[in-house]
């Protein structure tokens, strides 16, 4: 390709094979186009199916820039170097995830965006009404995704609850769910009134199965006897059970609700693990991405251990 407003144009056949990258000088000349100041592709794009078992392209694309240079071999009549046009290659090879291509990615971005702005430009998106602020919103969303800072958090609302219509969070059961799903290591679950809700259940059994290390920090009738809810939640799962015995203040309740991921990423609101909580309370609370608060989070909570406050409720 060349600059828009320099295209080079055949006048004459050439006198000489020029070199690698050159194209002959005197032959060509320069035609006059609107001075513009972008590039002019040779090809302007390429459509093309896979079948559905296709999950991973690898595409090289190569191409070449054309600038006015002088010759290293051709000359003119007086023997000063020729103008030619050069070229200078370019191109690269990438690898695309063609299983998550398409407005499915786009939706899947929403699903895990930590903020409304990106949520509300991917939806555009999809609906092709992007317009300009949508487009710095997504781009920032990227170069975050690329470049995140782990000493800054990322914050999101989550609700439970009627809805208002509003771009305002997630719902508590997805976010709870696909925090679960993405464990990779630990997951710390504190909760007062925890249930055996099944897609919770279902996700903690998934996390087991890959190896990750689980923690339940649970309230217990026998530690507070106000406390009617279920005896022994999750009764199949494989996890580090811990309790506040009743050595507490009168009338003191363990009444956090935490989800904790990995140390990175962590949940705090109101509402229980039950599906009151999820499907019909309204109940608020926030996701925390990164920063230092969560492995502070985990940091109190294993001296708690440490000291004797919270023991195995095995």
């Amino acid at each position: 390709m060349a600059p828009a407003h320099q295209v080079p144009t055949r006048t004459s056949p050439t006198a000489r094979s020029p070199s690698a990258g050159e194209t002959a000088g005197d032959d060509l000349e320069t035609a006059k186009a609107t001075r513009t100041g972008t590039m002019a592709a040779s090809a302007l794009g390429l459509s093309f199916q896979v079948p559905q078992d296709v999950h991973r392209l690898v595409v090289t694309a190569s191409w070449g820039r054309y600038a006015p240079a002088k010759s290293d071999v051709q000359v003119t009549e007086q023997g000063s170097p020729r103008t030619v046009w050069r070229r200078t290659p370019g191109g690269g090879t990438v690898e695309l995830d063609a299983a998550r291509a398409g407005p499915s990615a786009v939706r899947q971005m929403r699903a895990d965006a930590g903020g409304v702005g990106v949520r509300t430009a991917c939806e555009r998106l999809v609906a092709s009404t992007f317009d300009t602020e949508d487009h710095l919103v997504f781009a920032g969303a990227l170069l975050a995704t690329l470049h995140p800072n782990p000493r800054s958090a990322a914050l999101d609302v989550v609700w439970s609850g009627p809805d208002s219509h509003a771009a305002t969070g997630r719902l508590t059961s997805a976010v709870v769910v696909d925090l679960i799903g993405g464990a990779e290591t630990d997951i710390v679950l504190v909760g007062y009134a925890v249930h055996n809700e099944r897609s919770v259940s279902r996700a903690l059994d998934d996390a087991q199965s890959r190896g990750v290390r689980i923690t339940l920090i649970l309230e217990r009738h026998a530690d507070n006897s106000r406390y009617t809810g279920t005896p022994v939640p999750f009764p199949g799962l494989v996890a580090t059970r811990l309790s506040w015995p009743a050595v507490r203040p009168a009338g003191g309740s363990l009444h956090a609700k935490i989800l904790l991921i990995d140390g990175v990423s962590a949940l705090i609101g109101s509402a229980n693990v039950t599906d009151a909580a999820f499907a019909r309370n309204i109940e608020c609370g926030l996701l925390v991405r990164g920063g230092p608060e969560p492995a502070a989070i985990g940091s109190h909570l294993r001296r708690l251990q440490e000291g004797g406050t919270l023991e195995s409720a095995d």
